[in-house]
């Protein structure tokens, strides 16, 4: 999907820390003709998510529940299934303090080359 196409929809951000760590956050986003933002709430300040974690990298949320390792998080992947209309993972330093920590959350992840990201389907 590109950028411009999620203006005004629900996205789920995963960010992937190079240390290992997984952390999720909705959002509503905003497409500026430039660069495509995710805010989760009205007063918060938007995210800047690359074009390459939508466009490339990005997936449908039906796929999120085959992507889940530890069974605990199933409830949450349907749910954020359910509420989002994209999937962006961004491989990332730091994570905004609004993302929730979900350690386990990904059964399997792998980077291509070229920085491509490719989440393994689990289930």
């Amino acid at each position: 999907m590109e950028c411009r196409q999620l203006d005004g929809k629900r996205v789920l951000i995963l960010f992937l820390e190079k240390s290992g760590g997984t952390h999720l956050l909705a959002g509503l986003a905003h497409w500026n003709g430039a660069d495509l933002f995710v805010s989760p709430g009205p007063s918060t300040p938007g995210i800047r998510v690359g074009n390459h974690a939508v466009e490339r990298d990005g997936f449908d949320p039906r796929v999120l529940r085959n992507l889940v390792g530890d069974d605990k998080y199933l409830a949450l992947a349907d749910r954020y299934a359910a509420e989002v209309a994209w999937c962006a993972p961004m491989l990332v330093d730091d994570v905004p303090g609004a993302a929730d920590h979900v350690p386990g959350f990904l059964g399997g992840l792998a980077m291509g080359g070229n920085g491509e990201l490719y989440l393994m389907q689990v289930r």
